[in-house]
């Protein structure tokens, strides 16, 4: 009697949580809960040293935005390194991207992203990946390589 007492009070309190989640409370407007749960974040690193310079972070816009992006895949992109990154090239599941725009402070995305004066930002355009489950994405030039970062993607 005891140990169902012991587990009917551990359920009953557990349960009271399940309702609530991580953005519970803040106060983020659907568009700002879908920015962060299709951001991701990927070292940059020098490609004979394996040494990160930077990082690039990455929102998969078709998941925030549906009514916008729904033609192809788009990315928002925010890149800082240390050095140099000339000649960027942004990857989706080995397809080379057909609009890399480079985006100037005040963009339309300002009051959602997180990048700093530093950043270059960009606004990234594949065409769209028909029956694929998983996107994944890769910036790069000669010299540097993020790691590959992998979104799901909604069918």
């Amino acid at each position: 009697m005891k140990n169902f007492v012991v587990i009917f009070f551990t359920l009953f309190f557990l349960g009271g949580c399940s309702v609530e989640n991580g953005f519970s409370y803040f106060d983020f407007t659907l568009h700002e809960q879908n920015w962060e749960n299709n951001r991701m974040s990927s070292p940059i690193a020098m490609k004979q040293e394996q040494k990160a310079i930077g990082t690039v972070t990455a929102v998969y816009l078709n998941k925030v935005y549906p009514e916008l992006y729904h033609d192809g895949e788009y990315f928002y992109i925010s890149i800082y390194t240390k050095q140099d990154m000339n000649a960027t090239q942004c990857f989706l599941n080995g397809e080379l991207s057909l609009l890399q725009e480079e985006l100037q402070s005040g963009d339309r995305f300002e009051n959602l992203g997180h990048s700093t004066k530093w950043d270059k930002v960009y606004l990234v355009g594949f065409k769209e990946l028909k029956g694929q489950d998983t996107l994944t994405l890769v910036v790069k030039n000669n010299d540097f390589s993020s790691t590959p970062m992998t979104f799901k993607k909604d069918e």
